[in-house]
């Protein structure tokens, strides 16, 4: 099925806009492609190739209509029955201006060895086209031998920016494949690893101490369950100067793993931080709050990590994070109290989004952030299933600080149509802002 996006802005990608409708059309009535198989126009620069089901030969009309200047491509099939079909489409794309790749396939349990021998032909295919520009290389695939073609792949492009290699179940690299790539990766800007459940401190020691990374600016190991001694390792590192974007979600991670990190003084151009899921505790979230190396801190994620009012009472003491812009701390077990503490911060004068979604928050802490004078640039609160009700609605309505307010979402409050029109009866929040209840 072709669908279609992105609104034309001048009469001749109008035109080109009708010809691929009617040739959608034409082809719609012949074979019935459901999601087995969409392709974009030109317009958006984009293809994606997913064939799941495909057997059925692809029109001609149909390959009319790729793109001129595309710059993405995804794959994402997984029978061998629907390859010649795609390869046909591969044969026929410009790849010299691709930049972005990215490989994916549902994670089904049959036919894995099949499977394997698809991914394998997919990039060899690639590997025979010109691909110069690649900047950008993603694979989610079930794939036990999948680290030849890899090589091969950067090898060749030897630019690549942007690498992220995830795998099912519990295989990934170890340290011998790590150090096979690093030299083909040396202009990585941001790196997503699996590590495997076993052997995972080599594997974190390897690519910490990797020289050819030292001007990293994101790394992703969530669900790795890298622990506190993971995070020990990790914070060894000294050449990481211009990381800015650090994802640790679900590593169970506790008090001693982010007391290291926080310690490490090298990461001070860090801008996103991601904790969801894990243990930090109150002795973590004190040795969060009193870092004062990531003045350049602007995201931060500690959403289901068990956080009460005493852990919040730590974290409103923070000084440091004076450019943060947006905190979320739903999924946790905040009441009114940690509320009281949150809302007395004045040390986030930038912040624009504060989620605060399926907590114990009732109708008292609302009458603290309420009073909030210091939040003038907030334009997002998310108060979703807590137990704010008529009342925390009404004490809510009476801020006049949040001159900025664009969103506002109080679903599961049991708010009633008075305490609805409260809210939106506020001066001094603007006037398109979104109420949902």
């Amino acid at each position: 099925m072709l669908k279609t996006l992105v609104d034309p802005i001048n009469d001749r990608e109008r035109s080109k806009l009708v010809r691929i409708n009617r040739h959608a059309r034409l082809y719609s009535a012949q074979v019935d492609l459901h999601q087995d198989f969409c392709h974009t126009h030109q317009i958006t620069n984009e293809i994606v190739l997913s064939s799941t089901s495909l057997r059925q030969r692809i029109p001609k009309k149909f390959l009319w209509l790729r793109p001129k200047n595309t710059s993405k491509l995804w794959i994402h099939i997984s029978t061998s029955a629907s390859w010649q079909n795609v390869n046909k489409c591969l044969r026929r794309i410009n790849l010299s201006q691709i930049h972005n790749l990215r490989l994916s396939e549902p994670s089904t349990d049959n036919g894995n060895y099949r499977k394997i021998a698809l991914i394998k032909r997919i990039l060899k295919s690639i590997l025979r086209l010109t691909i110069r520009s690649l900047i950008s290389f993603s694979a989610d695939v079930i794939c036990y031998s999948f680290i030849k073609q890899v090589y091969l792949l950067l090898k060749r492009i030897k630019a690549i920016k942007h690498l992220s290699l995830n795998y099912a179940f519990d295989y990934c690299f170890v340290s011998q494949e790590i150090k096979q790539i690093a030299p083909f990766t040396g202009k990585c800007k941001a790196i997503q690893l699996s590590l495997p459940s076993h052997r995972k401190l080599e594997n974190i020691s390897e690519f910490v101490t990797e020289p050819n990374w030292s001007e990293l600016q994101g790394l992703d190991l969530c669900g790795n369950n890298i622990g506190d001694v993971g995070a020990a390792v990790l914070a060894r590192n000294v050449t990481w100067k211009t990381m800015r974007i650090l994802n640790l979600s679900s590593n169970k991670l506790g008090a001693e793993g982010i007391g290291k990190l926080v310690a490490n003084s090298t990461w001070s151009n860090l801008r996103a931080l991601y904790l969801q899921n894990n243990i930090l505790g109150v002795r973590g979230i004190r040795a969060l709050a009193a870092n004062s190396s990531w003045r350049l801190l602007e995201k931060l994620d500690l959403s289901l990590n068990l956080i009460g009012d005493e852990e919040v009472k730590a974290l409103a003491t923070n000084v440091t994070w004076k450019n943060l812009l947006k905190l979320k701390l739903d999924l946790n077990q905040i009441q009114d109290n940690g509320v009281k503490w949150l809302a007395a911060n004045s040390s986030w004068p930038r912040l624009e989004k504060l989620n605060l979604s399926q907590n114990v928050i009732t109708s008292g802490g609302v009458k603290s952030l309420a009073g909030n004078a210091s939040w003038k640039n907030l334009k997002v609160l998310m108060l979703s299933h807590n137990r704010v009700g008529k009342s925390g609605a009404v004490l809510l309505a009476g801020n006049s600080s949040w001159e900025k307010l664009e969103v506002l979402c109080l679903q599961g409050n049991q708010i009633t149509e008075e305490g609805l029109q409260s809210l939106k009866s506020n001066q001094a929040w603007k006037r398109t802002i979104k109420i949902s209840v």
